[in-house]
């Protein structure tokens, strides 16, 4: 595939996948994750990211209650109508957007045929850990579930859609899949 073709195919892939992602989760979820992708760190209006959000192809309803959550948890900051992430929102914001371009990567590699192995085991640990990173976060600090419950479902639905997306391209992704999986069978 010539390299033109190979940035339109991954980036439809990845399109599709985030919508179809996005699309099944909660109203407030979507609302949480689209905030966390678009507030910038110097400060959005609230009217911006509505615009955003909805230019992305998305009403944004929950946007309110998204807001005062992510502020309640000291991810953001509002005044008047302008949100800028805190400290805790640029770690959390800046996880989020390495996620995304991890998933690039993936796409490209297998898209172009160079991908390992173990590049297509690091998106299946990504959705472990974020697994791991869920239940450790509700044993700790129960209030924060709504939030990292919103980041879970994106991230282990985008991994998940991601693959099966590159499986239809490579059966190499499949196939390691099924390898990964083996060891977890019942007889």
């Amino acid at each position: 595939m010539a390299g033109t073709s190979i940035d339109v195919h991954v980036e439809k892939l990845l399109m599709k996948a985030d919508r179809q992602v996005l699309r099944i989760l909660s109203p407030r979820a979507r609302c949480i994750i689209l905030a966390l992708r678009m507030i910038r760190m110097e400060g959005t209006n609230i009217e911006e990211l509505l615009m955003q959000i909805e230019s992305y192809g998305f009403k944004c309803n929950k946007l309110e209650d998204a807001l005062y959550m992510l502020s309640y948890h000291d991810i953001i900051e509002c005044d008047d109508n302008l949100c800028r992430l805190t400290d805790a929102g640029i770690e959390l914001s800046t996880a989020l957007r390495e996620f995304l371009e991890n998933m690039r990567s993936l796409a490209y590699n297998v898209v172009d045929g160079v991908a390992t192995e173990d590049d297509i085991l690091a998106s299946l640990v990504t959705a472990f850990a974020s697994t791991v990173g869920l239940i450790e976060s509700y044993a700790e600090e129960p209030s924060l579930m709504p939030l990292y419950l919103s980041l879970h479902m994106y991230i282990t639905g985008l991994s998940t859609a991601v693959l099966a997306q590159l499986a239809r391209v490579s059966a190499q992704v499949l196939d390691t899949v099924k390898r990964f999986t083996e060891g977890y069978e019942t007889e």
